[in-house]
């Protein structure tokens, strides 16, 4: 017996589960593509001064060490770097387990932290004793894939009232 032909999901005549199925997968996967990203991204190399090359997590340290780190909201960001997989992780695992508004509310917090010290990092001037790398902007461009799985994440949450209120009415 062959198998009933299939419509491509959205299309006229489709499977409305096969929208939901692709829909529920995009926010977990970006949170979790994305979160990988930054976690690999706070290891690589973000600086450089002669031939060594330092991680995002030993430049803080040294910061910390030499007494650089600022009061206020800047040292609290420098001292809290070391939980940003901590929030990576959680963002994903709380989107594949459909934790949709906790899963959207770390990974946008967890993103807008990591995009905002990447992106504050890269503007370092790239020449000179230290120079700044490629990581930086790595970290904060694969922020921005965590961002649109919170962003995607939140639609969902949305998209899932709207159909409730509908069946309700």
């Amino acid at each position: 017996m062959a198998a009933a032909p299939t419509t491509p999901a959205g299309a006229a005549g489709g499977d409305a589960r096969d929208d939901m199925r692709l829909s529920g997968m995009a926010a977990p996967g970006l949170l979790t593509v994305g979160g990988v990203a930054v976690i690999v991204g706070t290891f690589l190399p973000w600086v450089a001064s002669g031939t060594a090359e330092r991680s995002s997590y030993q430049v803080f340290e040294v910061i910390g060490r030499l007494g650089f780190a600022p009061d206020g909201p800047v040292g609290w960001a420098m001292r809290l770097w070391p939980i940003m997989p901590l929030l990576m992780v959680l963002a994903a695992a709380a989107a594949w387990f459909e934790y949709r508004v906790l899963a959207a509310a770390i990974g946008a917090v967890g993103a807008l932290y990591a995009g905002g010290v990447g992106f504050a990092m890269n503007q370092a001037p790239k020449e000179g004793l230290v120079r700044v790398l490629g990581a930086p902007l790595f970290t904060g461009v694969a922020a921005g894939l965590v961002l649109a799985g919170a962003v995607v994440e939140m639609a969902g949450v949305v998209r899932s009232d709207a159909r409730s209120d509908a069946l309700r009415s």
